[in-house]
């Protein structure tokens, strides 16, 4: 087809179009959309303003019913690998109708009367077989190869300068096109229902024998209503779409054989379809969607009893909540995998699914709940004789021994996981079980010993190659570096945690800790991003130390800024989650800090709140430095009635930080 075609009244439109051909630096933009209503010229008009511009210019034109993935593209580009090799230029010009719906070739498009008179009078003249041709033509597309549609109408070769009374364009590369999609969609209602059919059925026999590609297959199949091969072409097509990644591709095929599949028909065949659609759903990030059709799957599965197709669904249905931050219906997803594994004897599978429950209460702060979820753990394991699963339950039971205050008989539980993992040459349950050792150090109070246990921690991790794990190790040691008030370290150790690769739980910890410091410093403006993305990391995978040291930060900006409502808005917000979890280590400073807070305020009833969750932390863990914090809380609130017990108290406090080596507490 000619690019300089004749083109008329169309000045302002050639204009707008030429100026976002300049718009962007070198004059070439990397996309541009032209719409309009069929027959409106939008194709006329791009190739009009393009052959003037002097750019090489890539043709391709979708296909109109279907076709491989990226086919236009392709189309487009196979040329310039052909004839140049050249550097292909970077502008993308997109024609195309307003409110344009996929044909599936059932119905006939709605065309203007003007239109479709014009074209009956030209194929008027036409003789029997040169309208047969035009009539397959038409069933085959806008633009088709001439090889099925010879195979359908028995001819060996197109004839000579056909172009069904000028409706179609001259061969070229074996392919022809009608001169407007209008005009095909006229040839193409002109044509009777039961013929129309049939046209489609040969064509689709035609392409099969041809190779072509299983989507435009079955676009006919159903178009002649043969449903059975049509969802045989659709499966097809997916798989072809898939190949290439081209899930959405994919997902609408297989969409479409679904909706095409009998009420009695193979319910095997079509629960796998259905499995393939979810993942294709999940592999575009269509979560909502992945979740409705793995709740159908799961039953279909249930229905049947297998009760191993029924586990691996409901894992992915809790990796679908998850990522969604659904997290009570994600553990809940897990729970029936568990129990579904089990049932199927796949006992380490089942384990493997409650200690992800576990870990992930740890997290969230319900530790009771996490060693609850442990004793099935360890049944399962054992049943299975996967030590390795073994000692990782061992160690998160005695990591959350430790979070409960039960510090000395949590630490030698998992010293003695640890022990056994390195003694079985099990490094990568030593390097997770390294981790928890540090963590529950930490728990007691000790922060030196904390260090030096996060450091042999990474260390090791680094020397056996467990980098995710030793990135963990890095980011939780900043917690205990910014306590001991050394902010500088903090600082850097976070940058090279930002620096890497991290997962999530490192990440949000690192984002946050680094926020945290220039929140202290006065750097607003660096401050901010940081504990912004902690905070969304941290309530999206419900990492609660992460969720109130990102608040603690924001807190301290919005004091810093004058916001004193919004601080004490959000200051009261953390002691409400605190109220929801089992936290009794990571929020001892920050409450602490808010006792303070609320004392400038004169908010006497807010600070006795954060000395009673003190209270209850000191109780329960005994720990020196959640005693010193409750001293700083309770001289707090006595300043205004009883200034001579506050001093006692706060000198108490000071005593205590100072002994614990903690400056900033003590400041």
């Amino acid at each position: 087809m000619g690019m300089d075609r004749v083109l008329a009244g169309r000045d302002g439109e050639c204009a707008a179009l030429r100026r976002a051909l300049a718009a962007a630096p070198g004059g070439r933009p990397p996309l541009i959309l032209v719409s309009g209503e069929a027959g409106a010229g939008k194709t006329t008009l791009v190739e009009h303003v393009l052959a003037r511009t002097g750019m090489p210019v890539l043709p391709g034109r979708a296909a109109e019913w279907a076709g491989t993935a990226y086919d236009v593209l392709a189309r487009a580009l196979r040329p310039a690998i052909r004839d140049t090799a050249g550097p292909v230029p970077p502008v993308l010009a997109l024609a195309y109708r307003d409110g344009v719906v996929a044909l599936t070739g059932a119905d006939a498009a709605l065309v203007p009367d003007g239109i479709r008179e014009a074209v009956l009078l030209r194929a008027a003249g036409l003789s029997g077989e040169e309208r047969r041709l035009l009539e397959t033509a038409a069933v085959a597309g806008q633009e088709f190869d001439i090889d099925p549609v010879l195979a359908v109408c028995g001819l060996p070769a197109w004839p000579d300068g056909f172009t069904g009374a000028g409706l179609l364009t001259e061969v070229r590369d074996g392919r022809a096109a009608f001169r407007h999609s209008l005009t095909q969609e006229a040839a193409y209602a002109d044509i009777s229902w039961s013929r129309r059919r049939g046209l489609h059925r040969e064509l689709a026999r035609a392409l099969a024998v041809g190779g072509a590609a299983p989507a435009l297959i079955a676009v006919h199949l159903l178009a002649a209503r043969d449903f059975e091969p049509a969802r045989e072409a659709l499966v097809a097509a997916a798989d072809a779409h898939c190949a290439v990644h081209a899930y959405r591709d994919a997902a609408q095929a297989l969409r479409t054989a679904l909706e095409h599949w009998p009420a009695a028909g193979d319910d095997d065949a079509r629960l796998a379809v259905l499995g393939r659609l979810a993942r294709c759903a999940e592999m575009c990030s269509d979560y909502a969607e992945a979740v409705t059709l793995l709740r159908e799957l799961a039953d279909g599965h249930e229905s049947r009893g297998d009760q191993g197709a029924v586990a691996g669904v409901q894992r992915r249905l809790a990796i679908a909540h998850e990522l969604r931050g659904q997290w009570e219906s994600a553990l809940t997803a897990r729970e029936a995998a568990a129990a579904a594994f089990s049932a199927a004897g796949l006992r380490a599978e089942a384990a493997a699914d409650r200690l992800a429950v576990a870990t992930h209460l740890r997290a969230a702060g319900s530790y009771s709940a996490g060693l609850e979820t442990l004793g099935a753990v360890r049944a399962d394991a054992e049943a299975s004789g996967r030590t390795d699963l073994l000692l990782r339950a061992e160690g998160l039971r005695g990591n959350l021994l430790s979070r409960l205050g039960r510090t000395r008989e949590g630490i030698a539980v998992v010293r003695a996981a640890l022990d056994q993992a390195l003694a079985a040459s099990l490094t990568d349950t030593a390097a997770d079980l390294q981790q928890r050792l540090a963590d529950s150090v930490e728990h007691s109070g000790d922060y030196r010993a904390a260090t030096a246990a996060y450091a042999a921690a990474f260390q090791f991790c680094d020397a056996h190659g467990a980098d995710a794990v030793g990135q963990l190790c890095r980011a939780c040691a900043t917690v205990v570096l910014f306590t001991r008030g050394e902010w500088d370290r903090t600082a850097a150790v976070c940058g090279d945690v930002l620096a890497s690769p991290a997962q999530p739980h490192a990440r949000g910890a690192a984002a946050g800790m680094l926020g945290l410091v220039h929140a202290m410093r006065g750097a607003a403006r660096q401050a901010r991003p940081h504990l912004l993305e902690s905070h969304l990391i941290a309530t999206r995978i419900e990492l609660v130390p992460m969720e109130l040291f990102s608040s603690w930060g924001l807190c301290v900006l919005e004091c810093s800024a004058g916001s004193c409502a919004d601080a004490v808005d959000r200051a009261r917000r953390m002691l409400a989650r605190l109220a929801r979890t089992q936290e009794r280590h990571f929020s001892v400073l920050i409450l602490q800090w808010m006792a303070a807070f609320f004392a400038e305020q004169g908010m006497t009833a807010d600070v006795r709140a954060c000395a009673a969750a003190l209270a209850g932390m000191a109780e329960a863990t005994g720990q020196p430095e959640a005693l010193a914090a409750l001293a700083h809380a309770r001289g707090e609130s006595l300043l205004a009635d009883e200034p001579r017990t506050a001093l006692r108290e706060l000198r108490r406090a000071a005593e205590k930080f100072a002994e614990l080596e903690l400056p900033y507490a003590t400041a």
